[in-house]
């Protein structure tokens, strides 16, 4: 078995979609925004996540965080968020790493 991390591309296809769409929108107190989203919203997502990853357009209560996929064997199963530092509100409730796996 090969496992491996990438992290989140704007060249990110069909293969995330589909695996947005298998995982529940709420589980375990991780927030899945992109299940029942259309592709269109899913390529906008990835634009916005991307921007977040590098800082840009975060309102004030947020913090950078980047997004990861899990891939076992060459299909992705899972996705984790990893947040670069905690502020005073996250510090208490939120926490750095959130995921999800595939069903």
């Amino acid at each position: 078995m090969n496992c491996e991390f990438r992290k989140l591309s704007l060249t990110d296809d069909r293969d995330i979609y589909d695996m947005l769409q298998e995982i529940p929108e709420e589980e375990n107190g991780f927030t899945n925004r992109l299940n029942g989203k259309t592709y269109d919203e899913f390529k906008a997502w990835l634009i916005r996540s991307d921007n977040i990853s590098n800082g840009i357009g975060l309102e004030d209560w947020m913090v950078p965080q980047t997004t990861y996929w899990l891939y076992v064997d060459g299909l992705p199963v899972g996705m984790g968020k990893l947040r670069h530092y905690l502020n005073d509100k996250l510090l208490i409730e939120g926490g750095s790493v959130g995921y999800a796996i595939r069903p």
